[in-house]
């Protein structure tokens, strides 16, 4: 008897499985133990009311055979045995008949859903508990939620953000103070992890790390604890608070509400303003994370970053190409948080980190077995990044907006001359009011337009890379359409033409001062809404350079009111041919700039994949980067300049003859 009771404890004390859980199955089972706990989370709230609430009911049940589904899956692919299946299978089997009966206190209910979520976790060597691995910044979480989230939840959180007509169910509102109250950050993490089946709510476990995904629930209560907050963080610096209010663990696993009566039990002669504003000041971080917040930098996200890269290294040694294409991904997720930061730094060296992040994929995706050298370059431009810098020069930004302000104002300004002189000829001095007007409605659809593209780029945060490569082709496209039609000599009259005709329409017919208008506010936003791609473009370009840019576009509009003035007096006659023939030749080489560029945004964006060129040179102020992506439109481009200019001169040669 004992012989057997002997061999019994030994059976019990093997392992279930042969061999040790991979830390992808440890993974799994966490995120199996987190749809458990969000279960019961929503089985409670079914259950609270008078009613079974259907819809939380529903979702409890969803949650409920997902975990059942994926705990099978994972436990054949384990090789889990029966003697350690079976038990917790009846466990989660139990669990889902009690919600469909909706019958059970949600209290004990809660109980056995975190016992079947930590049996889930131990039976791969995981742990189900959630501990952030840093004090969570809701600062850093706020970058992440803009570029992640606010397409569904809306920038400010509620719930309406640019995808909401299409979303059903609705996406939850983080302004609701009684659910964010209730909610505890770990709750929010599980969600934010394994997503909601069903809904628009993926997993983000594969997409942002650990700590990102705690940033980003940690500001989320700041949309409605953000004041409260700021009045607590005074109280906060004065107190002497008890080691359970510093336990990361604990306050993870803690609601507001929770969070607010522990305070109460321990400062009681607090007002329960005040105990509220603590609560707040604790969830978003005292005065130290409000410090980091302000003087953080780029220095430690950037060092992250850099101890990313040698796990790429290791993987491509060992012949691992797509476990090695994944860390140089993950090392690029890491970065990517950040690259707004780095680009107001240094643009020009963010761009190149990000082609260079590029090629390091594609290398590791084609079997490179050596990423030594391309690891060890991006770490000397990440060093480059965090180091102090003098600032650039500016003069390239500040001379390229002055001409694209020079010109597009230029030419609407001989156009509204043209049409004014026709209308001060023909005896029609009554309708420039109207023709004034619509000009002026020109301006003011330009600027819509600016506010609306520049609304496109707050609301798409995901895509912002892919939608700044969109630009630059749309940019390059009308770039070269209005570089042609400049040099050549017949356009400029084509288009005076075409306004003479409607012009003559306008002051012929009934209702012809509104047409009138037409002509006028076509003629200002044509050239409008042509300055306000190429604007974007630069911006998109270099966003370090908004200043000279912003010098650049007030100089061309101050050059533009003299030349207006002196114009108008009758003192200036400007050679328009030779003026149009110039600007026409730089607009082909911005052309060529962002043709180059547009690629290798795009490839960065993961929309374009990239086919190196035998040669690496790399110059960025012209867009050249060694790919076949960028080099072919610059090359036809060239051609395209080379051939216009070839024909000009042939034109020119038999105009001469004749």
């Amino acid at each position: 008897m004992r012989s057997q009771q002997a061999w019994l404890a030994v059976l019990l004390a093997l392992p279930a499985r042969a061999g040790t859980p991979s830390a992808a199955a440890q993974e799994e089972s966490r995120r199996i133990a987190f749809s458990l706990e969000i279960a019961a989370a929503e089985y409670g709230k079914a259950v609270s009311g008078a009613q079974v609430d259907k819809v939380e009911q529903r979702e409890a049940l969803e949650f409920l055979s997902q975990a059942g589904a994926r705990f099978k899956r994972l436990a054949v692919s384990e090789g889990l045995d029966d003697f350690s299946r079976g038990p917790v299978e009846a466990e989660l089997a139990a669990l889902e008949a009690e919600a469909r009966a909706a019958s059970g206190d949600p209290g004990a209910f809660r109980g056995r859903a975190a016992r079947a979520a930590a049996d889930v976790a131990e039976a791969f060597g995981a742990s189900a508990r959630l501990v952030p691995p840093r004090p969570p910044s809701a600062a850093a979480g706020a970058e992440t939620f803009r570029m992640h989230c606010a397409m569904c939840h809306g920038a400010k959180g509620d719930g309406r953000g640019p995808a909401l007509p299409g979303l059903n169910p609705k996406p939850a509102r983080f302004t609701e103070a009684r659910d964010v109250r209730r909610t505890p950050p770990a709750q929010y993490f599980r969600v934010v992890s394994v997503g909601v089946d069903g809904t628009a709510m993926t997993a983000f476990d594969d997409r942002l790390s650990e700590e990102e995904r705690w940033d980003v629930v940690a500001h989320l209560y700041s949309f409605t604890l953000a004041e409260p907050a700021a009045r607590g963080r005074e109280l906060l610096a004065r107190r002497r608070l008890p080691p359970e209010f510093r336990d990361q663990a604990a306050l993870a696993q803690t609601s507001q509400d929770e969070l607010h009566s522990r305070l109460a039990a321990a400062f009681p002669e607090d007002s329960p303003d005040a105990r509220a504003d603590l609560a707040a000041a604790l969830r978003l971080g005292g005065p130290a994370e409000a410090a980091r917040a302000a003087d953080a930098g780029l220095a430690p996200v950037l060092a992250a970053v850099k101890a990313e890269l040698p796990r790429a290294v290791a993987l491509a040694a060992a012949g691992d190409a797509p476990a090695a294409a994944n860390a140089a991904a993950d090392a690029y997720l890491r970065f990517e948080p950040a690259e707004p930061a780095a680009r107001a730094l240094d643009a020009g060296g963010t761009k190149a980190l990000e082609e260079a992040f590029t090629a390091l994929r594609g290398a590791a995706r084609a079997g490179e077995k050596d990423l030594a050298p391309r690891t060890a370059d991006i770490a000397a431009r990440l060093d480059a990044l965090a180091a102090p810098r003098a600032a650039r020069g500016s003069w390239g930004a500040f001379a390229q907006s002055f001409l694209i302000i020079a010109r597009e104002g230029f030419e609407a300004m001989l156009v509204l001359a043209a049409i004014a002189a026709l209308l001060a000829r023909a005896g029609r001095k009554s309708l420039l009011a109207t023709f004034y007007s619509g000009a002026w409605a020109g301006v003011a659809a330009s600027l819509a337009t600016a506010w609306a593209l520049e609304a496109l780029f707050a609301v798409t945060p995901v895509q912002r890379e892919a939608l700044e490569g969109l630009v630059l082709c749309a940019a390059a496209a009308t770039l070269l359409t209005v570089a042609y039609w400049m040099v050549d000599a017949a356009a400029m009259g084509d288009w005076n033409r075409w306004l003479r005709e409607r012009l003559g329409k306008a002051t012929g017919e009934e209702g012809g001062a509104w047409a009138l208008a037409s002509v006028s506010f076509l003629a200002v936003y044509r050239e409008g809404f042509e300055t306000v791609l190429f604007y974007k473009a630069l911006w998109a370009m270099d966003t370090s350079q908004s200043p000279a840019l912003a010098a650049g576009f007030a100089a061309g509009l101050a050059a533009l009111a003299v030349l207006f003035v002196l114009m108008r007096r009758g003192t200036l006659k400007l050679p328009l041919r030779p003026f149009f023939l110039g600007t026409g030749a730089l607009l082909y080489w911005l052309a060529f700039t962002f043709v180059g560029r547009a690629p290798a945004v795009l490839q960065a964006a993961g929309w374009l994949p990239e086919t190196p060129t035998p040669w690496s040179l790399t110059v960025p102020w012209a867009g050249v980067n060694p790919s076949w992506e960028s080099a072919g439109p610059q090359l036809a481009v060239a051609a395209l300049g080379l051939a216009g200019a070839l024909t000009l001169r042939a034109r020119s040669r038999r105009g001469g003859r004749s």
